[in-house]
């Protein structure tokens, strides 16, 4: 669990905020506290997800709404995931999340957020499942969402086209390591003396380097594919 400290606004079904040293952001979703690395500004964040209480519970149809999903899939028809691009990443964790809560089981659900859709745009020949001879763009998790959909955002790894990334800091751990650059904001905090930016999960309390105090002396990353 994470400590009462933590900055948390309350309200709505949907909620962030950021752990008191500012490298964390920790959003609640109806209700349970969750935990990811801050890797996007907080002025940006906190407009677009921060809202005072204007509406009394049951007027929130969030799951009411994902009860649609489960009801077209007992139909026969194929439900693909698609969050908002307001928060990236974030969005879509937790669309996976309301689609187990209306009743699909978490293979299901997983189905949704990745073979679906694969099929739906026709890439599946190359995404949206581990084969041979298929892109390697996977995460890899610590836990089992098959157990509890949640598990999902266990993320410990981020594989983008046989490129390994930590999940924590976005540093390149493999095949060639090497530290990412600072973001554009961190280069606003140095200037400001704010100091480097580290990186920890306010959930399982793993450290993250955040980023490095300099940029390293590294080319460009190519152009993907």
């Amino acid at each position: 669990m994470l400590s009462a400290s933590i900055d948390v606004t309350e309200g709505t079904w949907m909620n962030l905020g950021v752990s008191p040293d500012g490298s964390t952001l920790v959003f609640d979703l109806l209700g349970d506290l969750y935990a990811a690395p801050d890797f996007t500004p907080r002025q940006v964040i906190h407009p677009r997800s921060r809202r005072r209480m204007m509406a009394s519970d049951e007027d929130y149809n969030v799951l009411r709404s994902t009860s649609i999903g489960k009801a077209l899939m007992d139909a026969g028809v194929s439900v693909q995931l698609g969050a908002h691009g307001q928060l990236a990443g974030l969005g879509s964790q937790w669309e996976l999340w309301l689609l187990a809560q209306s009743g699909l089981r978490p293979l299901d659900a997983l189905k949704c957020a990745t073979i679906n859709g694969a099929k739906y745009l026709g890439l599946d020949r190359d995404l949206g499942s581990l084969e041979p001879g298929k892109l390697a763009d996977l995460i890899v998790l610590d836990r089992n969402p098959l157990e509890n959909i949640r598990n999902s955002d266990s993320v410990r790894y981020t594989i983008l086209n046989g490129r390994v990334y930590d999940a924590m800091t976005m540093n390149e751990v493999g095949p060639r390591p090497r530290n990412r650059r600072p973001f554009f904001f961190e280069r606003v905090q140095s200037s400001l003396g704010v100091g480097s930016n580290t990186a920890g999960c306010a959930g399982c309390g793993r450290p993250g380097a955040g980023g490095t105090d300099h940029e390293p002396d590294v080319p460009e990353p190519q152009a993907y594919r």
